[in-house]
């Protein structure tokens, strides 16, 4: 339930923060708990964290790559090798967010994906190729406004933010389609959640029944001995 509350808060505006903390003590209760539904289940959950952390270090990495080029171009003092320099970065970092959304996604893919029904393994995909389209166009987006933005912030030599402002409140009206595939991870956390609750996870052992033991006679009872007839 934490992880459905924050998968669908964390795309709101202002308080999304909320709905990343919910996540991590969500995750944090499902990796304590992993052993309980199957080895499958406990191991994709390892597997999850490692892939998560794989693409949280990519976008980390254009992270650094970004300040970099930052830092070098403000060494040149000019006004033109700054805006070349920050389009040049900004197109770095939104490639670093891509691959890292996309490898990132799997850990969502994978975290539940053993106790899902087919029903919920769909929908995880979905969510998949939906979290990892709406960066890209998200990302195409930004890369084709930033540009004249930044050119705009820049011109004359002194650092206007009123541009840089203008496309961040776009973007913010843009990030509303995280919406999607927000909403389609929910509903697979809720379809997993649900099984739970209805008793089907964690699954029970199969018994089968045993055949009955031969019955004795007991070991006081007298002898039978069987006369012939004449």
């Amino acid at each position: 339930m934490l992880l459905i509350i924050g998968v669908l808060l964390r795309p709101v505006p202002f308080i999304g923060g909320i709905g990343t903390l919910l996540i991590f003590i969500g995750a944090i209760l499902v990796i304590l708990g992993r052993e309980a539904f199957g080895s499958d289940h406990s191991r994709n959950t390892i597997w999850s964290i490692i892939i998560y952390v794989v693409g949280a270090a990519i976008a980390a990495i254009g992270g650094f790559l970004f300040g970099l080029e930052l830092f070098t171009a403000r060494l040149t003092n000019g006004s033109t090798s700054l805006s070349q320099a920050l389009s040049s970065s900004f197109a770095t970092l939104l490639v670093a967010i891509s691959i890292g959304t996309a490898v990132t996604s799997i850990a969502y893919v994978l975290f539940t994906y053993a106790i899902q029904n087919q029903n919920g393994k769909t929908l995880l995909w979905i969510a998949y190729v939906a979290n990892v389209t709406v960066t890209i166009v998200s990302s195409y987006f930004i890369f084709t406004l930033l540009p004249d933005a930044i050119a705009r912030a820049v011109a004359g030599g002194t650092y206007n933010p009123g541009p840089l402002q203008d496309l961040q409140n776009q973007l913010q009206l843009l990030g509303l389609l995280n919406f999607i595939p927000a909403a389609l991870f929910a509903a697979a956390l809720y379809l997993a959640w649900s099984r739970i609750g209805r008793g089907e996870l964690p699954a029970k052992p199969s018994t089968v029944p045993s055949s009955p033991a031969p019955t004795l006679p007991p070991s006081n009872s007298p002898p039978t001995y069987s006369v012939p007839s004449p």
